[in-house]
């Protein structure tokens, strides 16, 4: 399967169950350890063995990873291997790699600039809103933006 099918079959998937739905705010003044990102981990295998079994009776899937120590740790590493999922690690900084997270962080900005948010409760219930208000295009031109990037 190539790129392009692939963000085209990413897109697709994110009509029906759109991503960002399944996003988790930790508790205040909770860090992410590697401990609590194995969990999180743990928890999208068993949606993804729900959802996609397609996807997760392949033979190996691929976990694009970032660099942040609970990410990168000895613990993760073991975790993905026993998941049967390989990390995937790109450099820091790298602008050919991540320019999804560019895209929703801008949603971000221009949220957080434009809202006031007095409390904790005030975040978790508009931040659902910010994702839910862009439409479905909206996400497919940025998943299509990718094979771009990846030249």
């Amino acid at each position: 399967m190539d790129r392009i099918s692939i963000c085209k079959a990413l897109a697709k998937w994110n009509e029906i169950d759109p991503f960002l739905k399944g996003m988790e705010l930790l508790p205040h003044g909770q860090t992410l350890n590697s401990d609590l990102y194995c969990q999180q981990l743990d928890r999208l295998k068993l949606v993804i063995d729900q959802k996609w079994p397609e996807l997760a009776n392949r033979r190996f899937v691929v976990s694009l990873q970032d660099n942040p120590r609970p990410h990168t740790s000895v613990v993760t590493r073991l975790n993905l291997w026993k998941l049967g999922w390989e990390g995937l690690m790109h450099p820091p900084y790298s602008q050919d790699l991540s320019p999804s997270d560019y895209l929703l962080f801008l949603v971000l900005q221009n949220f957080v600039s434009d809202e006031k948010l007095r409390s904790r409760e005030d975040c978790e219930n508009r931040l659902p809103d910010v994702f839910a208000n862009k439409c479905q295009d909206f996400y497919a031109r940025g998943i299509m933006k990718l094979p771009l990037k990846w030249q």
